[in-house]
């Protein structure tokens, strides 16, 4: 992988950009931002673009297991809450 010329005006024009973005999981968070930056620097578009699409795909599964997460809190609460009736 090779620096393509011009790389230091398009990465400083990427990170003015970036630094102004809220930390959004799937949508800018720390791999894209990563991956912004490679593609500023190389010509690696396509494969920046499958590395969004992975990190993305990752941030919806991430949503999905803090779902779960708090299902399972909403049992575990109402689980305490029969258990100490019972006393």
């Amino acid at each position: 992988m090779h620096k393509t010329p011009g790389w230091q005006n398009r990465l400083v024009a990427y990170l003015a950009a970036a630094g102004r973005e809220r930390f959004v999981p799937g949508q800018h968070d720390c791999a894209l931002f990563a991956s912004g930056a490679l593609a500023a620097m190389t010509a690696m578009e396509q494969r920046v673009e499958i590395m969004r699409g992975q990190a993305a795909s990752q941030a919806v599964q991430l949503g999905r297991i803090e779902e779960g997460l708090a299902g399972v809190r909403t049992d575990i609460n109402r689980l305490i809450t029969s258990l100490e009736r019972i006393r």
